[in-house]
């Protein structure tokens, strides 16, 4: 039996909008550099001859995207700490 096809959520994609592709940042468990794809859990090495700031420069990716999207591929891209308008313009959460 062929599993069936579920429709994108309209909204979940709007949310994604927000961020760029893809950002790169160290892990802060391991400290090994590492990559995360928008709306993707996880994390993937970061490629040989590439570095963090390379990355980011070229996907536009701002320290209050990079800090959404660690937490994103963590926890989910529907929690709280997974939108970049939580964060200031050097990454840190804002204080409520």
């Amino acid at each position: 039996m062929m599993g069936s096809r579920t429709e994108p959520d309209p909204a979940r994609l709007e949310r994604l909008t927000a961020f760029p592709e893809m950002c790169a940042t160290v892990l802060p468990t391991t400290f090994e550099p590492i990559v995360i794809k928008r709306g993707e859990a996880g994390h993937w090495p970061l490629p040989d001859g590439m570095t963090i700031e390379r990355i980011n420069t070229v996907f536009t990716a701002t320290p209050a995207h990079v800090a959404a999207m660690l937490v994103g591929s963590m926890f989910g891209w529907d929690v709280p700490g997974a939108d970049p308008a939580r964060y200031d313009a050097q990454g840190r959460p804002l204080r409520s």
